[in-house]
C-alpha cells in the first residue's frame, strides 16, 4: 500500500510546510486534498486528529491547521529505478 506525507498550508509564508505525519492508505494518487481523503473514507479522522499545527521554518512559528489547509502527498521511493 503507498505511503503519503501530510503537508500543511502555513498562512505565516504562504507555503506548505511537512507535518512529519506519514500514513499509509489503500488509494494511489500523487497529491489529494486532507479534507477530501476524509469525505470518501480514504482517510480516517483518527490519523490526523492530534494535528492543530504546523511549525514554519521561515518564520519560526507555529500556526494553527485544519484539515482543509492540508495535503496528502505520496511518497516517493528513492530505491525506485529512474
Amino acid at each position: 500500500m503507498p505511503l503519503y506525507d501530510i503537508k500543511s498550508l502555513c498562512h505565516a509564508c504562504g507555503r506548505f510546510h511537512d507535518i512529519l505525519v506519514r500514513v499509509q492508505l489503500a488509494r494511489n494518487f500523487e497529491v489529494r486534498a486532507v479534507s477530501d481523503a476524509l469525505q470518501e473514507g480514504t482517510l480516517s479522522p483518527s490519523e490526523i486528529a492530534t494535528i492543530t499545527e504546523v511549525d514554519c521554518p521561515n518564520t519560526g512559528q507555529s500556526i494553527p491547521t485544519k484539515p482543509d489547509q492540508m495535503v496528502l502527498v505520496a511518497v516517493q521511493d528513492i530505491n525506485r529505478s529512474h
